[in-house]
């Protein structure tokens, strides 16, 4: 038994050596460290221009007693001051926001893309009674 594994691992080993050698010459970038931007996928979605942020319906104060914004998962104590700030009480506002104002929203925080990561339009849906 002790034979096999001697003259085994001699194989094991040219083989490895071997696909490393078929491995670097098959690699498009041997020899250099430096990528072609030109040749890397872009990502076609981005490229398509969103259409201009739209300030959402702000009110002074809240209509009757604010809502807890903070029952909408990724709003904090924190961001629904700042939401209070922006006019922003009650989730029937969330609840009623397109893409646009969502947009807006985001870059008065400077955290853009956080509103739809977040899912908060649909989360305020449900908990104005709407479907998502």
């Amino acid at each position: 038994m002790i034979w096999l594994i001697a003259e085994i691992w001699i194989y094991l080993f040219a083989a490895f050596a071997a696909g490393v050698g078929a491995g670097w010459l098959a690699s498009p970038r041997r020899g250099s460290a430096a990528i072609d931007v030109a040749s890397t996928p872009t990502d076609h979605a981005a490229a398509v221009e969103a259409p201009p942020a739209q300030e959402p319906r702000r009110l002074a104060e809240p209509e009757g007693n604010a809502d807890d914004l903070t029952q909408i998962i990724g709003i904090g104590a924190a961001a629904a001051q700042r939401l209070h700030g922006l006019g922003v009480y009650h989730f029937t506002q969330i609840a009623g926001w397109t893409d646009a104002h969502a947009r807006w929203i985001e870059s008065q925080f400077g955290e853009p893309g956080r509103v739809g990561r977040e899912r908060w339009i649909e989360q305020a849906r449900g908990l104005c009674g709407e479907a998502p």
